[in-house]
């Protein structure tokens, strides 16, 4: 009796494989011999797959040669289309640090697929390279997105950007976009710097200036207000400053010029205070913000009094001379000068005081010396005339 020999043909599939084609003989053809079909794992998100598995025989006994029957295997699918991010939360910061994140593919695709990313604010974030292409070579191969902060300028606090990784070509074209969340960290801070936190003037006119620069970018105008605790002694030009998006790192000037009070009270510190009065930016829109600056004022006043006059020339015969009185400086009070003499016996004057107010201190007040008939014979006679202040 002759053999039989079963093929086993697989019909060109590699959804699937078989064991060893089987073979009967007259001593064992009435047993059973099982084929074992395994399914094959491709890597490529194809759904459940039909293939057809041929048994063929041959033998020499014509009866069982050319004989043929086909089996259907369905090979069910293990492998999704889709992104593997290795995170979905960064966080880099406006100094310019940098932070790393991988993708690559979930299936084999079938042809090349691109990923391109996006963003929904370039203000705060970088990123390198902006597309990366996977193939059925290195599908599972992850690779590398850098992320790197960027300085806004802008005191925003830390802000996050979503960045969108979408996919197409082969058969990722209907596969959803993924985010990540970058987190950048911010490095700028609301406020403005001064040049300098003493000036010095004279009340002789002399000036002194100091600049003014914001230290970030405001989203909105920054006015700044100039007040001081006593305008008698330094006036400044301009008491408002105007910042905007566009010049707030650059110096804008404030000129201090001294007064002259006429008073005589020595140097004098003067707080100048600078307060942001406006602004549409929360940031600073903030008294907190205000800064200081003392102005030292050097004094050009002295007290005193000054005589128009100090030796007039009288005579018995009752002749009469004047002068006059002002003072050197504006009194802080009423100033009453006593006019005092060493020799009533000699020579008379009216009037005995005067006073000088505030307002008043500059105008000349008079006094009229009279000669007096002592009826001796004296000779010339000197008077001393003293004129004391209280």
């Amino acid at each position: 009796m002759s053999s039989v020999s079963v093929s086993l043909g697989l019909n060109g599939s590699d959804e699937f494989s078989v064991s060893d084609n089987l073979s009967f003989s007259s001593s064992d053809w009435n047993t059973v011999k099982t084929v074992t079909v395994t399914g094959a794992d491709d890597d490529v998100a194809d759904d459940n797959q039909t293939s057809t598995l041929t048994l063929s025989s041959s033998s020499s006994d014509s009866y069982y040669s050319g004989l043929s029957d086909n089996v259907t295997v369905t090979t069910t699918d293990n492998d999704t289309v889709g992104l593997v991010l290795s995170g979905t939360n960064a966080t880099v910061s406006e100094n310019g640090t940098t932070s790393t994140f991988t993708v690559r593919l979930n299936s084999a695709p079938t042809a090349n697929v691109t990923l391109t990313l996006t963003d929904n604010d370039t203000s705060e974030v970088s990123y390198s390279p902006s597309s990366v292409v996977f193939g059925s070579g290195n599908w599972s191969t992850s690779q590398v997105i850098t992320l790197t902060g960027v300085d806004d300028n802008v005191s925003d606090g830390s802000q996050s950007t979503l960045l969108t990784l979408s996919p197409s070509g082969g058969d990722y074209g209907s596969v959803s976009a993924q985010t990540l969340t970058v987190t950048t960290t911010d490095n700028d801070t609301a406020g403005f710097n001064l040049s300098k936190g003493t000036a010095s003037v004279a009340e002789t006119g002399t000036t002194d200036n100091f600049s003014v620069v914001l230290t970030s970018e405001p989203t909105a105008n920054v006015t700044l207000s100039l007040s001081d605790n006593d305008t008698t002694e330094v006036l400044a030009s301009p008491t408002t400053l105007t910042f905007s998006s566009g010049n707030w790192s650059t110096s804008q000037v404030i000129t201090l010029t001294g007064v002259d009070d006429n008073v005589s009270d020595g140097s004098q510190s003067t707080l100048l205070t600078l307060t942001p009065s406006s602004s549409g930016d929360s940031k600073y829109n903030s008294s907190s913000l205000a800064q200081s600056l003392t102005t030292v004022t050097t004094d050009n006043d002295t007290v005193g009094l000054v005589l128009s006059k100090t030796t007039p020339t009288l005579s018995e015969s009752g002749t009469t001379d004047n002068f006059s009185v002002v003072l050197t400086s504006e009194p802080t009070a009423n100033v009453t000068v006593t006019v005092s003499d060493n020799d009533t016996t000699e020579v008379s004057f009216s009037p005995t005081t005067l006073t000088f107010s505030s307002s008043e201190w500059a105008a000349a007040e008079w006094i009229t010396w009279t000669g007096v008939d002592d009826n001796v014979s004296d000779g010339s006679q000197s008077t001393l005339l003293t004129l004391t202040p209280s």
